[in-house]
């Protein structure tokens, strides 16, 4: 029994991680980050087995992020929470929600949409401290940017049991448009089916990282087959669920749901499919 124990806080441990190779973004204060010039964020090139079309190529970006965005809330802080009467700890807070400052019709519905996903959980965490509670999230972070005229926003809510939640955000300045899902696909000359099949196989390529060395006995007491099964079926890996956006040089991110054998029954993960474009 203590065997079992030992095991499932190891891999609780390992999935308190948030992201499955050294690619990991960093994610910093708005503040403390230095805004990539349009110099820094152009596309690697592409080989000729890569780039098997020759479409119309993104213009370049005519602002650089430091005028396609601003921080409009930004608050920290330190909170009490009192387990009993006489046992208490403190804890820290960071929250910080950005806005593009454009007025397309798009920009206004993502910053809507930052404002009613990011800025309501933000609420209830004032609330939790005023109440009393312990906090779901203790820090909200984002970090933008800039590939050639899209410029991508991503947020993190992070909690002290170091699970997280995301959000995406893809704005194509030239047009106006807010991309997501296919149509972000279509702007980076990406087909849907080769996208899908390189995240799943990615997404495996993750859990078994983290799960693939242990024994068969454990794979079976743990349900192994079953959540690798999940992690890769049609269910998870789909348009709807997966967020994705190009780094600043065209490669494409992934944050994908990765089955857990420990804790909750998935955790969100940066992962990175490997895909030929054209």
């Amino acid at each position: 029994m203590k065997k079992l124990t030992a095991i499932a806080l190891a891999l609780l441990f390992l999935f308190s991680l948030t992201a499955c190779g050294e690619k990991q973004p960093t994610l910093r204060p708005f503040e403390s980050i230095t805004l990539p010039t349009t110099e820094s964020t152009k596309p690697a090139e592409l080989s000729t087995e890569e780039q098997t079309s020759s479409p119309t190529e993104p213009e370049e970006p005519t602002m650089g992020v430091e005028n396609l965005v601003s921080e409009y809330f930004n608050d920290a802080g330190e909170y009490e929470y009192h387990y009993d009467e006489n046992t208490s700890d403190t804890f820290y807070y960071s929250f910080h929600l950005p806005e593009i400052t454009a007025f397309t019709e798009d920009a206004i519905a993502i910053n809507q949409s930052i404002s009613e996903t990011f800025g309501a959980l933000i609420e209830e965490e004032y609330k939790a401290m005023e109440d009393g509670w312990f906090l779901n999230y203790n820090v909200v972070n984002w970090y933008p940017t800039l590939y050639r005229d899209l410029l991508v926003l991503v947020i993190a809510a992070e909690s002290v049991s170091d699970f997280s939640s995301y959000g995406v955000y893809c704005y194509n300045q030239t047009t106006g448009e807010w991309l997501q899902g296919s149509a972000l696909l279509e702007y980076l000359y990406i087909e849907e089916e080769s996208f899908l099949e390189a995240a799943r196989a990615a997404a495996e390529e993750c859990f078994v990282s983290y799960f693939g060395d242990i024994s068969e006995e454990e794979r079976e007491l743990y349900g192994y087959d079953a959540c690798l099964a999940w992690t890769v079926s049609d269910e998870n890996i789909n348009l709807e669920n997966l967020m994705f956006y190009p780094d600043e040089h065209g490669e494409i991110v992934v944050i994908a749901r990765i089955a857990s054998m420990a804790g909750a029954d998935w955790y969100y993960h940066y992962i990175y499919p490997e895909l030929a474009y054209g």
